[in-house]
């Protein structure tokens, strides 16, 4: 039944007292396992390794699952053959932003009905297309499918991590499930590991985990579907981007290069502005794209930043021409 599973709590090198707590709690589910720090993919994968599941959940220290998740979850996956159970979530970025994770952060790809089975093949497409939810918690994985293509959390990503090994798994499952139901709540309050580092940190790491997810799948269809999802977390990354063309020229190379993989066939689904956008690099000279890339960060970050302010008490509820010419005095106020 539902209440039967293992919970597995790795201790990261905590300094809290979070073991004296945890050996109040006399429950033969609970395994404790305690090792010194090395980050989340080491705690992970040592959790893993002691796994004996049939399926693996992920939750984080500092997030929470809602009553009637593990139940919701058990009677899907024992009445269904799938290899991955995939759930949204709810995200709270602060005290008065509190906002749902879809399992696609595009709007245009909904889940029907609350619940889909896809085969993986397909499923890997639209989790690149339509910009599927990167977090490695809240999917339910067979630890088979784990196991057999020894697939785990590298431990040289520090940033991404999550999206490669995500990747990994649903290219090597069979039948993947969609469940539109909140159950795992995301705390994001609190600063993480992946944030307060060098300006061009966030896309060495997504460029190095692609090269990771090369070595791993060879076939050429998802490598270009991969590499147009790399590509979109990497200029949808914040302002780091407008130093990246005065230091780093290896590596605007390389997202040349994976801009270039990109074939025009695949991009059907995606917006306009997009396929407009990789076509016209694609006829560029390399000074060129470096000014193109530049340009699209900046539209990106500018969306953003005016999603932002729509959002804010003084314009939530005034109507659309309003609140855009209060938006454009918010930012001619504060430039």
């Amino acid at each position: 039944n539902c209440c039967d599973f293992e919970l597995i709590l790795v201790d990261d090198g905590s300094s809290d007292g979070t073991i004296e707590v945890l050996k109040h709690y006399n429950d033969p589910r609970l395994l404790i396992l305690q090792k010194e720090n090395e980050g989340v993919s080491s705690a992970r994968n040592l959790g893993l390794k002691y796994a004996k599941g049939t399926y693996i959940v992920f939750i984080d220290s500092d997030d929470y699952i809602l009553q009637g998740f593990f139940k919701d979850a058990y009677e899907i996956l024992c009445q269904k053959e799938i290899d991955m159970l995939i759930y949204g979530g709810i995200c709270h970025k602060s005290a008065k932003d509190v906002v749902k994770c879809p399992i696609f952060w595009n709007p245009k790809r909904k889940i029907h009905n609350g619940f889909e089975i896809m085969d993986a093949v397909s499923f890997f497409k639209d989790y690149c297309l339509y910009n599927g939810n990167s977090w490695a918690c809240a999917k339910f994985i067979k630890r088979e499918v784990l196991e057999k293509n020894q697939i785990s959390f590298d431990k040289d990503i520090h940033y991404g991590e999550d999206l490669i090994f995500n990747l990994k798994c649903i290219s090597r499952s069979s039948k993947i499930g969609l469940r539109d139901e909140a159950f795992y709540f995301y705390d994001t309050s609190t600063l993480s590991l992946s944030r307060g580092k060098n300006k061009n940190w966030r896309e060495e790491q997504l460029l190095l985990g692609y090269k990771q997810f090369l070595k791993f799948e060879k076939k050429k269809e998802e490598e270009q579907y991969c590499a147009l999802l790399i590509f979109k977390h990497v200029v949808s990354n914040g302002f780091g981007v407008f130093s990246l063309f005065t230091q780093k020229k290896k590596m605007v190379k390389e997202i040349e290069l994976l801009i270039r993989k990109i074939p025009m066939e695949i991009l059907d689904s995606e917006d306009f502005s997009l396929r407009n956008f990789i076509n016209i690099v694609k006829k560029c000279s390399f000074l060129d794209i470096k000014t193109i890339i530049l340009f699209l960060s900046i539209l990106i970050n500018a969306r953003r930043s005016i999603i932002y302010l729509s959002k804010m008490p003084i314009v939530r509820n005034i109507k659309p021409r309003t609140r855009i010419k209060k938006i454009i005095k918010c930012f001619q106020k504060n430039k």
